[in-house]
């Protein structure tokens, strides 16, 4: 799909809002708290505002469920559907290949060797992503 840059920056601009949309319930939940007064200047932390842990705390773990589900496990589910389509397309295009070359010349037993190593990287990359994101945005216990 070719777009040219007046069909790309309203594209743009509504991802952007529906970022900054769901980054809300963060600015929310937290606030900059005054811990202590220094010589050298006052010492601040980030806590919680009065207003997520008011009404049993609604806005709070709205804003867990948000970031699990959103931030966490839909880009690791994503990452892993595009990973596999793109290990397919190599797939399909290394036959190609061999079935355009017959498969025996060295510069395809050399593009077969490149595209392996990318295979692997595709592979250890998106392992690692989904072992450190996925537990992040698990689902809260019930008690």
């Amino acid at each position: 799909m070719d777009l040219d840059n007046n069909n790309k920056m309203p594209i743009f601009a509504v991802i952007s809002l529906f970022v900054i949309a769901l980054c809300v319930p963060t600015f929310l939940v937290h606030d900059i708290v005054k811990v202590a007064e220094t010589d050298s200047g006052a010492v601040y932390t980030v806590g919680l505002s009065e207003l997520s842990t008011g009404n049993t705390c609604f806005i709070f773990k709205a804003n867990l469920w948000l970031t699990g589900i959103v931030f966490k496990v839909i880009p690791c589910l994503m990452l892993f559907v595009f990973t596999i389509a793109l290990l397919l397309e190599l797939d399909l295009n290394k036959r190609r290949r061999r079935h355009l070359t017959s498969g025996g010349s060295l510069a395809t037993k050399k593009a077969e060797r490149k595209t392996d190593r990318t295979t692997h990287t595709l592979i250890v990359l998106m392992t690692v992503f989904i072992v450190t994101e996925f537990p992040q945005g698990k689902f809260p216990k019930k008690n």
